[in-house]
């Protein structure tokens, strides 16, 4: 696996803030079962998931970085690295759950999507946190 540096990792924060800044791009969210649990578990609807998840994203700093950018595993053909891993932990009535968020930078569309969002199945190491 990839491990980027602080500074690449700010880049990619700050790319992803603009790009929620600008309502006629887009942002997308793959709501497959995990995450589906998750923002149930949460007390999210559906309908709200996406800027619920932007709006948890945009909180974080490289301190929040798992792992990335590594290659699109689905996407044999692909030469770049745009999959970046992050976590943090959100609080419901006095539960802590740690999530786990996938992200691509998809370049050829020029926009984001979040693979991953949902409570996470393993340990999350943090690199950058002290």
């Amino acid at each position: 696996m990839y491990q980027s540096s602080e500074v690449d990792i700010d880049e990619i924060l700050l790319t992803f803030e603009a790009y929620s800044k600008n309502k006629n791009e887009k942002i997308d969210l793959v709501k497959g079962a995990k995450e589906v649990r998750t923002f149930t578990k949460l007390g999210i609807s559906l309908k709200d998931a996406k800027d619920f998840a932007i709006e948890q994203f945009l909180r974080c700093s490289s301190k929040n970085y798992y792992r990335g950018p590594n290659f699109d595993r689905d996407r044999c053909s692909e030469k770049q690295r745009n999959i970046w891993e992050f976590g943090f932990e959100v609080s419901v009535e006095d539960v802590t759950y740690e999530i786990y968020v996938k992200l691509k930078k998809r370049d050829d569309k020029g926009d984001f999507v979040f693979l991953s969002f949902h409570i996470a199945e393993y340990e999350i190491v943090y690199p950058f946190r002290n």
